[in-house]
């Protein structure tokens, strides 16, 4: 998936949104969170993301990206289209004492530890002749669209609530 198809519209508050469904979906419940390296994870996160946007690049990218913290690449793309403030957000998470890059750059790795499945790639990286969900088009047609998770860290069970039963 080219990140540009999920960002298209409204790309400043949807990153948030993504990184916080990323945070939720592959944190333990029971886990101790760290306020600092967890919210400059979640900050450095919608930065890339935006940045891959941006660049229209896929989310390897971003995940190598977190995996290569000296790469400027997406400093690069956030300054070539004109995201200044987001380009800060990832030269000042680079930047940091070594112990507090790592710790942020850990964190985000951690965000995107789903990425490390090799059988998620073929559903995340664009192939010839499909065509891109467009929730527009999905709302005016006859289709219908299922949620399909697995229970347990990596899946998406925290993130969807269970539907009330009456």
């Amino acid at each position: 998936m080219v990140v540009s198809a999920v960002l298209r519209h409204r790309p400043h508050p949807r990153r948030r949104e993504i990184v916080s469904l990323f945070a939720a979906a592959t944190c333990d419940v029971t886990a101790k969170t760290d306020a600092y390296f967890d919210s400059a994870a979640q900050t450095l996160g919608a930065a890339l993301l935006l940045a891959a946007a941006k660049g229209e690049r896929s989310m390897l990218d971003v995940h190598r990206w977190v995996r290569q913290p000296d790469d400027r690449e997406p400093e690069d793309l956030l300054i070539a289209a004109g995201e200044d403030s987001a380009s800060v957000d990832v030269e000042s998470a680079r930047t940091k004492t070594p112990k507090q890059r790592d710790g942020i750059y850990g964190s985000a790795e951690n965000l995107l530890s789903w990425l490390r499945n090799p059988s998620l790639i073929p559903w995340i990286t664009p192939d010839e002749g499909w065509v891109e969900f467009s929730p527009e088009r999905c709302v005016r047609s006859t289709d219908t669209l299922h949620l399909l998770s697995t229970e347990g860290p990596g899946g998406l069970a925290r993130v969807c609530p269970p539907r009330p039963r009456w």
